[in-house]
């Protein structure tokens, strides 16, 4: 099958998606056009009583700490933390590494616009039985948690372009990829993008982490690991 077939079969289908989208959304149209004035207030109670239950849900979350970018001291309350979410972003750091910083900054970002996922961080020197248990062998290393478990361990930058200069529009879309967040803004062209300037605009590197993005990938890994081989000994 060439590819111009393959293109109109394509084609096709996305017009034939749209069509019955338009007929569904014209439906809808159709009802609340005939709809008397009892039913329309019935359609608005349930509106509003979902409205309730969003804004209900959305208090529970934020007590139970979501919303913010919260530390966790020790291996006991992140797994109590992860019993209490159905969602959650755990970022293993060390104090000494730039890159930590980067991520502590892109994560401390999102964590308000995504108040359905709990997002903290552990400090990997002081949970060697985690990062034993969890696989973490480069820092920063991210874990995303889902009912749980473990759904991906982004361990160092490969996976986010492997530059500093990833952007929080283009991590929450990764993050939205194994639907730990919900990300409902566009699909980054790059690592670079920031999507119109999602979440925030000022996502370049400081003048520090520009010097060490100069470095080479292997450098980079190494500095990553080094404070947690030394550490495990």
């Amino acid at each position: 099958m060439n590819a111009e077939v393959v293109a109109n079969i394509i084609g096709e289908r996305v017009l034939e998606t749209l069509e019955e989208q338009e007929a569904q959304l014209d439906e809808q149209i159709k009802r609340l056009e005939e709809a008397d004035d009892d039913e329309l207030e019935r359609i608005r109670e349930r509106r509003l009583q979902q409205m309730r239950q969003q804004a209900m849900k959305a208090q529970e979350m934020r007590a139970q700490g979501h919303g913010e970018y919260s530390t966790i001291t020790d291996t006991k309350e992140f797994f109590e933390t992860i019993k209490k979410s159905e969602r959650a972003i755990v970022h293993f750091f060390t104090p000494s590494n730039e890159f930590c910083q980067l991520v502590d900054g892109h994560l401390q970002r999102l964590a308000p616009h995504h108040i359905e996922t709990k997002f903290a961080r552990i400090n990997a020197e002081k949970a060697e039985f985690l990062v034993e248990k969890l696989g973490v062998w480069m820092i920063p290393c991210i874990a995303l948690i889902k009912n749980q478990k473990v759904v991906k361990m982004v361990q160092g930058l490969d996976d986010l372009g492997g530059t500093d200069r990833f952007t929080t529009a283009f991590l929450a879309y990764y993050i939205g990829l194994h639907e730990v967040i919900k990300y409902e803004g566009p699909e980054p062209e790059s690592s670079l993008d920031d999507c119109g300037g999602a979440y925030m605009r000022n996502n370049g590197p400081t003048g520090q982490q520009e010097q060490s993005r100069q470095q080479s990938s292997i450098r980079q890994t190494v500095y990553y690991d080094s404070d947690l081989s030394e550490e495990d000994d």
